[in-house]
């Protein structure tokens, strides 16, 4: 089997079949492609707290944050990182909404930065484009503890 891009979440681990893999897999690469949207700073918390395995103190330390500021960075990253998993599923998802094909077309890899920006604040208008956010897979269903 060939070796994931994405680290794939521990509670994926179990999965058996080559179905299960596909899945997780996708997902994972879906999760990181909405974190590689997000700020900078915010993605860089995620890659350590998430890939690396370190704890809110530790991620303080190497970013020289205080303790409780690192803390609240995660919980702000992991919520940011949630709606950035909504927004890119939109994006992918919506084939009805001609202004959102313009702003985020199909078939692109990640959203940048501005594009995320754009889709959100589209996101909050289109009636569309909400009721559509609200049949799609929750992100905790992607990412569960991230």
């Amino acid at each position: 089997m060939r070796e994931a891009r994405y680290p794939l979440p521990r509670h994926w681990e179990g999965l058996d079949g080559p179905e299960d893999v596909a899945i997780s897999e996708d997902a994972a690469r879906l999760v990181w492609f909405a974190a590689a949207s997000l700020e900078p700073q915010h993605r860089e918390a995620l890659n350590l707290s998430v890939r690396h395995g370190l704890t809110y103190r530790e991620v303080g330390g190497v970013l020289g944050l205080r303790p409780a500021r690192a803390h609240d960075l995660l919980i702000r990253s992991r919520e940011a990182l949630g709606r950035a998993v909504q927004l890119l599923l939109v994006a992918r998802s919506s084939t009805s909404c001609a202004d959102l094909r313009v702003l985020a077309p199909r078939g692109t890899g990640p959203l940048t930065v501005e594009q995320r920006r754009t889709v959100d604040h589209h996101l909050r208008f289109c009636p569309t484009c909400r009721a559509l956010a609200f049949q799609l897979p929750r992100p905790e269903e992607l990412f569960g503890a991230i």
